[in-house]
C-alpha cells in the first residue's frame, strides 16, 4: 500500500497536514471502493488509520517522501527516490485513472474543505471528534431541488399584470418585425404543422431534453448548493421557455412571441456555458459531459422549430 500514498503525492505534488493525507485516502477508499489494507475508525479529527501514518512515517524514513514541519504544519512531498520506486513498480491503468478522478474532483479542496465534505458524508466517523461543531454540515438531499420532469405536471398561474405585460411585448415584437399580431393557427393556410413533425418535436422535448436534464440534476454534487441551485434555476428556465414554445406551436403560432422565447432559450444557453466554466471546478467531469450534451439537444430542438418560420 506504500505505492498507493507516493502516487497520491505524485498527483497532489504536495499535500499540507496528516489530516488532510488521512482524508484522501478515507475518501479513495470510501468513494471508489477502491482496495487497501487500511482500516478507518472513528477518531479525534474524523476518521483516522493508524496504518496511514506508519507507512509515511517509513517512507519518510527510507527518503521517498520528503517531510518539512512548518507552523504547526507537515508539508509532505515526494522524491527522486519516490519517483523511481514507482518506476520500479507496476501500477495498473484501472488504479491511475481513479486517483485521477480523485484529484481532478478534490485536488483543490484545502484542508477544512476536504474535513468538511467527509464529515457530510460520512458522518458516521465524526462520533468522537473534537471539531465536528465546526466543520459538520448536513449534506443536501437531492429533495431540495426541483426535478426537471416535473414542469410538465405544473401548470404556472400568471398574475393580471403579466399578462398585460406580455401583451404589450408581443405587440412591440410584432410591429418591430412588422407583423400581424392575429394568431396564426395550425388550421389556417397560412400556417400549418403536420401532426407527425409536430409529435416528433414533443418527442424530442421528453425524451432527449427532459431525460438529459434530469441527469444532469442527479450527476451534480449535492454538497455544493450554491453551484447546483444556480444550474439547475438556469436549466429550469430552459425547459419552462421550450414548454411554451411547445404551447404556442399547437395552441396558435405566433411569429413574435415565438422569436421572444427562443432568445430567452438561448441567452439562458449562454449563461448556462458561463456558469459551466465558472463551477467546472466544482462538478464532476460526468455532469460536465451531461451539460454539453443537454445544450446540444437544446440547439438542435430550436433548429427543428426555426424551420417552421421561414422569416426566422
Amino acid at each position: 500500500m506504500k505505492q498507493l500514498l507516493l502516487l497520491l503525492l505524485r498527483y497532489w505534488s504536495i499535500i499540507i497536514g496528516r489530516v488532510h493525507f488521512q482524508k484522501i485516502v478515507f475518501l479513495l477508499i470510501k468513494n471508489y471502493s477502491f482496495k487497501t489494507n487500511y482500516e478507518f475508525k472513528p477518531y479525534r479529527f474524523g476518521p483516522y488509520c493508524q496504518a496511514i501514518q506508519e507507512d509515511i512515517q517509513e517512507l519518510v524514513k527510507h527518503g521517498y517522501i520528503h517531510e518539512e514541519a512548518e507552523n504547526n504544519n507537515r508539508y509532505y512531498q515526494i522524491t527522486k527516490y519516490g519517483e523511481q520506486y514507482l518506476l520500479e513498480k507496476s501500477i495498473s491503468k484501472l488504479d491511475e485513472q481513479v486517483i485521477q478522478e480523485l484529484h481532478f474532483l478534490f485536488g483543490h479542496f484545502s484542508s477544512s474543505q476536504l474535513v468538511s465534505y467527509v464529515y457530510s458524508h460520512y458522518p458516521e466517523y465524526t462520533i468522537y471528534s473534537e471539531v465536528k461543531g465546526k466543520f459538520y454540515k448536513p449534506q443536501n438531499s437531492l429533495s431540495d431541488f426541483t426535478p426537471a420532469d416535473a414542469l410538465l405536471k405544473e401548470k404556472m398561474v400568471h398574475s393580471p399584470e403579466f399578462i398585460e405585460w406580455v401583451k404589450e411585448e408581443t405587440e412591440a415584437s410584432c410591429k418591430r418585425l412588422g407583423i400581424s399580431s392575429e394568431p396564426k393557427t395550425m388550421e389556417t393556410n397560412d400556417f400549418q404543422i403536420g401532426e407527425l413533425y409536430f409529435s416528433l418535436l414533443k418527442l424530442t422535448f421528453k425524451e432527449e431534453i427532459i431525460v438529459k436534464a434530469q441527469e444532469i440534476v442527479n450527476s451534480l454534487p449535492s454538497d455544493s448548493f450554491k453551484e447546483v441551485n444556480n444550474i439547475n434555476k438556469t436549466i429550469i428556465t430552459i425547459l419552462e421557455s421550450i414548454e411554451d414554445i411547445l404551447v404556442i406551436l399547437q395552441e396558435g403560432a405566433l411569429l413574435g412571441i415565438y422569436l421572444e422565447l427562443s432568445n430567452c432559450v438561448r441567452n439562458n444557453l449562454g449563461k448556462l456555458r458561463e456558469k459551466l466554466v465558472l463551477y467546472e471546478v466544482d462538478i464532476s467531469s460526468n455532469a460536465v459531459s451531461q451539460i454539453e450534451v443537454f445544450v446540444k439537444n437544446v440547439i438542435s430542438f430550436l433548429e427543428d422549430t426555426d424551420r417552421l418560420f421561414p422569416s426566422t
